[in-house]
């Protein structure tokens, strides 16, 4: 992942494949790994809008799910601030 913030847009997808559905293959999985109905549904959720920003970005991770089923799931973020700009209305 280091290596591919070097890497195209392109390149990166197919390095996102190498580590995901071609893994699989190599395992010989493929049959049950992938989101489609009745396979075991194992992925993370990463922050980020699309493959190159979250490998660029190294974006944090939001949910881990294992067979459909949540590992964790992390918190939205609160933000509680009080902003004193000066200006009264």
């Amino acid at each position: 992942i280091h290596l591919a913030q070097i890497m195209s847009p392109e390149e990166i997808e197919k390095d996102l494949d190498l580590i995901t559905y071609n893994g699989a293959r190599c395992l010989n999985i493929q049959d049950r790994y992938g989101l489609e109905e009745g396979k075991d549904a194992n992925f993370i959720v990463l922050d980020g809008d699309n493959p190159f920003d979250v490998i660029r970005n190294r974006a944090k991770v939001l949910a881990s799910i294992r067979k459909g089923e949540y590992l964790f799931k992390q918190k939205p973020v609160e933000y509680d601030v009080e902003l004193d700009l000066g200006i009264s209305f």
